[in-house]
């Protein structure tokens, strides 16, 4: 049947209009997996599962888990099953959570970017998929009041939580790119030795180790408890002040199953997220409950101020930042390469966002480069320094590349790093399957995605 004009212009704009969803939504996703979900219905929504459907879903009892305990212990993700029952299950560790996921133990986790790089690297980008961020910033350098730059660290003993794990990996790149050598057996111009963050308390005080890079809220009670000083606030070293911590990985066999449910998922997690930044204070104190339901140690109450602050919480899982930490991961040599490009996939969560007239966020970019190769430099252009008690000494140097670079090939890596080195070579070679394009302008600015700080704007 022919269509009148006016009709036509209809049909026209609904067309580019679904063609520029797939677009957007096709960076950091499977582009098979994109089509049919849009194809599904004009709204986009997952279709519904049936039977009611049981979630195991694993995350940590620490502060860079706030939305996920939040969304626990308020019953925030139970609202948004419905029908569907939530069975969560808590881990300290990511190697524990990866092992899990992968032996189909659990459905889905909130972990950071070392544990689902490992997870994707083991499986030959097959098992798992990131499908929304979580928490952002929260990791720093604090060394003891006599060291005044990092030069003073030559021939001191520093800690990190585990070789090859994020901020491990943070450490030696920052080092080397300011001329110290380390290497894996404690050698080098600064001894690197793997700590837990609860024996890092202990060695820190009894003056065992100079300096610790941690995550929150060890930074805060290394400075509280034993007098020490932040040298790097990680953030500083990032765009924006913007790096992954933790997000939401989901089993790639029950994304395909159960869409909706994961959707679900996200939808209580936003939730969470909206109640940190509505109710900042009774937000801290479900957290800290839920720290000490679980535990039987919950965190004093300036601690957990001073933690808060220096945390975002995002949907948004700072795509960019997963594929440098792996890339600064092969410059140390813990890692050998992976192709991260279908270790995303979006669909679900810009639904999520876009049900709350927020910009969607995107998976990895793959903007052109120059000829002159990933080396050549970038153009300069502002950064929003943000007001913060991490702010490092001003006699720091700040290190090179330790930033995203656009479009570098990514890397696998494990729960720590260097354990994905033994799996790297098992990616198959269709894995990524994505299409990308350049990330949207809109990826650098400010609070975009409903994230919210717990401190001073990034």
């Amino acid at each position: 049947m022919l269509l009148s004009r006016p009709n036509r212009r209809i049909s026209v704009a609904a067309t580019l209009g679904l063609a520029a969803i797939l677009l957007l939504s096709a960076c950091g996703s499977d582009a098979k997996k994109t089509a049919a979900a849009a194809a599904s219905g004009a709204s986009g929504a997952p279709t519904t599962t049936s039977p009611p459907t049981e979630v195991r879903l694993g995350y940590f009892p620490n502060i860079t888990h706030a939305p996920a305990i939040i969304g626990v212990e308020k019953g925030l993700f139970q609202t948004a099953l419905a029908q569907n029952t939530l069975k969560a299950q808590t881990f300290n560790a990511g190697p524990d959570a990866v092992t899990a996921l992968l032996s189909g133990a659990i459905d889905a986790a909130f972990v950071g970017p070392g544990p689902s790089i490992n997870a994707y690297a083991k499986s030959g980008g097959e098992a798992i998929r990131i499908v929304a961020g979580s928490t952002s910033g929260g990791a720093a350098l604090v060394v003891k009041p006599e060291i005044k730059s990092v030069a003073d660290l030559k021939g001191k003993k520093v800690s990190s939580p585990q070789l090859g794990n994020t901020q491990d990996v943070a450490l030696r790149k920052y080092l080397k790119d300011n001329g110290l050598a380390t290497d894996t057996a404690g050698g080098g111009d600064v001894a690197i030795t793997p700590l837990a963050n609860a024996d890092t308390l202990t060695a820190f005080a009894n003056g065992d180790v100079q300096g610790a890079w941690v995550p929150e809220p060890f930074v805060t009670r290394l400075v509280q408890e034993s007098g020490g000083k932040v040298l790097v606030d990680e953030a500083t070293l990032w765009p924006d002040g913007k790096f992954v911590t933790t997000q939401l990985i989901v089993a790639t066999e029950f994304l395909t199953k159960h869409p909706d449910i994961v959707k679900e998922l996200i939808t209580g997690e936003n939730e969470a997220i909206k109640l940190l930044a509505s109710d900042p204070a009774g937000a801290q104190k479900i957290v800290n409950d839920g720290i000490n339901k679980l535990t039987g140690k919950p965190l004093k109450d300036a601690v957990l101020a001073a933690s808060f602050k220096n945390l975002t919480f995002t949907l948004d899982p700072v795509a960019s930042s997963l594929k440098a930490g792996a890339d600064n991961a092969v410059a140390v040599k813990l890692l050998d390469a992976v192709d991260l490009k279908g270790i995303y996939d979006l669909t679900i969560v810009n639904e999520v966002l876009a049900a709350d007239g927020k910009p969607a966020v995107t998976g990895l970019s793959c903007a052109r480069r120059s000829r002159s190769g990933p080396t050549s430099p970038r153009r300069s252009r502002p950064r929003h320094r943000r007001a913060s008690r991490l702010s490092p000494s001003p006699t720091s140097p700040r290190p090179t590349g330790t930033g995203p670079t656009p479009c570098s090939r990514s890397t696998g890596s494990g729960s720590t790093y260097a354990q994905a080195n033994s799996s790297a070579s098992s990616a198959h070679p269709g894995a990524g399957r994505a299409r990308c394009s350049t990330s949207s302008p809109a990826s650098t600015s400010p609070a975009r995605d409903g994230s919210t700080s717990m401190g001073a704007p990034r």
